[in-house]
């Protein structure tokens, strides 16, 4: 091997070694982790206090829970009441028009009694009245 030639071997060598060098340092440092610190951080701090101001806490969420609760069942057993004594009037009322509703039918019934017994008798009636009328008719004649 000449002189140049080993020159350019060696040169090449070196290289490699500065090549192979870069890239490990290049690998070390993508796969080191980066933080990345904003600074200040209000907007963390802003949201709390503001979740803190909109809504209630635990305790007060649960005290308002329970006076719901009870709010609730005091205005269901009020309407429960007031069904039962609406359902108690309705049949009142019913029972009430049922039985004048059975009056006007009695009533109903014996005057159409009556008024069958008249008719049943109409016939004889009209016969007497007609001989009546001729008799009273010769008597002007």
């Amino acid at each position: 091997m000449t002189e140049a030639e080993k020159w350019i071997l060696g040169c090449t060598i070196i290289g490699a070694i500065c090549g192979i060098g870069a890239l490990v340092v290049a690998v070390i440092s993508l796969n080191k982790k980066q933080e990345t610190v904003i600074s200040p951080q209000p907007l963390a701090i802003t949201i709390v206090e503001e979740m803190h101001k909109r809504f209630a806490s635990k305790e007060a969420f649960d005290e308002l829970a329970k006076n719901n609760t009870a709010r609730h069942s005091q205005l269901f057993s009020r309407i429960d009441q007031v069904e039962r004594e609406a359902r108690v009037e309705m049949e009142r009322k019913f029972t009430e028009l049922n039985d004048e509703r059975r009056r006007t039918l009695e009533n109903l019934n014996t005057k159409i009694d009556f008024l069958q017994k008249e008719i049943r008798d109409l016939p004889g009636k009209v016969v007497v009245d007609v001989l009546n009328a001729q008799k009273i008719g010769r008597k002007h004649d």
